[in-house]
């Protein structure tokens, strides 16, 4: 049986989706992220060694809009993620 966690990562490896959640600062933040393999950059060992605190309430994403790895707590989610491509 999947994880909340590995549910949601099978939808982001097929694409770009929209999850909202609250930040740890209370703002609402929505953002549009993924894992599929045709947006993620090139692997970085430096950028790897930064995921070591990964927890399973926590997901690790690309944020297509900054360009950048995000991360957010399962239990902040909002709504979605829902795939948009």
């Amino acid at each position: 049986m999947q994880t909340t966690k590995e549910k949601i990562q099978d939808l982001l490896r097929q694409g770009e989706c929209e999850v909202v959640f609250t930040k740890a600062n209370g703002d609402e933040r929505e953002m549009v992220c993924t894992l599929h393999t045709d947006y993620l950059p090139e692997f970085d060992e430096d950028a790897a060694k930064g995921n070591n605190n990964e927890t399973e309430d926590v997901v690790t994403v690309w944020d297509v809009e900054a360009d950048g790895w995000r991360r957010f707590r399962i239990d902040s989610i909002v709504s979605g993620p829902v795939l948009i491509s």
